[in-house]
């Protein structure tokens, strides 16, 4: 809003509320008078029904003057009702249809990874409604943790935007998945068995020659928007800003 139209607005808000204030204290003034007239010692003589029926004339005049009072205080807000922002609920479905490699570039997996995932989240009871109202599908959950956390600084905004979503929708549902993710972790990250770690040997050998070996290691590093609160200073890495080392060990045929 420009500066000139904004002092504008500014000084009528000043003028009502003047008005207001002013007619407060009259009002106020104006109707104590009459209250205390009616516990005076000429009006002690008076029956119940002629003493109730002042009273009442005098609240009944009291709440005139509090409606007329509202109706100069309620002026026309621009501002509009909470989350008044239309929503597009055809981010997500219309997406399902892209080619791999425009879903891979918004979500971070392909659409093989992201079924795979929501076939293996669907078993986890955190998904299943416990109310009245059901749940939105795993995969459109699944859809807004990636879409958050694919962004380098979680933006949250930008996922509700693109889902239709409540703002701390978003947070409810990366909520749900971390907790599924973190239950499921320690079932499928593994070394696994001794007959997996035999054939894995077996193929590094026959690739590389190298003996002895059951799997291939990698590190990356994640980086950060800014560095955490408690002991910050530890997530310095060697490229001088935040990340936290991440390293993977792949045991996949189409790796040897």
């Amino acid at each position: 809003m420009p500066r000139a139209q904004q002092r504008k607005q500014d000084h009528g808000d000043i003028l009502i509320l003047h008005s207001v204030v002013a007619s407060t204290l009259a009002i106020s003034r104006h109707k104590q008078g009459h209250l205390e007239e009616l516990f005076t010692p000429d009006h002690q003589d008076l029956d119940d029904d002629e003493g109730n029926e002042r009273l009442t004339r005098f609240l009944r005049g009291t709440a005139t003057g509090l409606h007329a009072l509202s109706l100069m205080i309620s002026v026309p807000s621009s501002r509009g009702p909470y989350t008044q922002w239309r929503k597009c609920n055809e981010f997500f479905d219309v997406s399902l249809s892209w080619p791999d490699r425009d879903f891979r570039h918004e979500y971070r997996v392909s659409r093989t990874t992201f079924d795979r995932l929501v076939r293996i989240l669907e078993e986890n009871p955190i998904f299943k409604s416990m109310g009245r109202k059901p749940q939105q599908p795993v995969c459109y959950q699944l859809a807004c943790f990636l879409l958050r956390y694919g962004t380098r600084g979680g933006d949250s905004l930008q996922a509700a935007h693109k889902l239709g979503i409540g703002f701390r929708t978003v947070f409810l549902y990366c909520k749900r998945v971390v907790r599924a993710l973190r239950e499921i972790g320690m079932q499928v990250v593994t070394w696994g068995d001794e007959t997996r770690q035999n054939e894995m040997t077996r193929r590094v050998l026959d690739r590389s020659g190298i003996s002895d070996c059951i799997g291939m290691l990698d590190g990356s590093l994640i980086r950060l928007t800014e560095m955490p609160d408690r002991n910050g200073l530890t997530f310095i890495c060697r490229k001088k800003f935040p990340a936290p080392s991440s390293t993977t060990r792949n045991d996949s045929p189409q790796s040897s």
